[in-house]
């Protein structure tokens, strides 16, 4: 429900996008979301995945190669966070932990 919450908070923002609910994400690991990205149709050029700690923010911490805001993000992806990575490899499939940049981390006390 919570998940759902946000995603009809951020929705207005992002245009029309297809929107996948997929409950058996909801308490997933990094690894299985890992494998859903990885399973991305290869016409999708962005994704967002809205869902809960701790599997999103340890998929966060995979994904993303060293820096500044992977730092700040090891200490805590506190609710209502966005995590925004770059990734450049050129199809889904081929996503590897530590190849994506960290190009935005962002909480709720940073919009205040």
């Amino acid at each position: 429900m919570r998940a759902r919450q946000t995603l009809e908070r951020v929705l207005p923002g992002l245009g029309e996008p297809a929107v996948w609910i997929e409950v058996t994400l909801y308490a997933a690991a990094a690894d299985t979301l890992l494998g859903r990205v990885r399973a991305l149709p290869e016409e999708v050029d962005e994704a967002m995945l809205v869902g809960h700690n701790p599997g999103l923010m340890e998929l966060a911490l995979l994904l993303a190669a060293p820096g500044p805001k992977r730092k700040r993000a090891r200490s805590n992806v506190p609710t209502g966070a966005l995590v925004e990575l770059e990734i450049e490899a050129g199809r889904w499939a081929d996503v590897e932990p530590g190849e994506a940049r960290m190009t935005r981390f962002v909480v709720p006390r940073d919009l205040a």
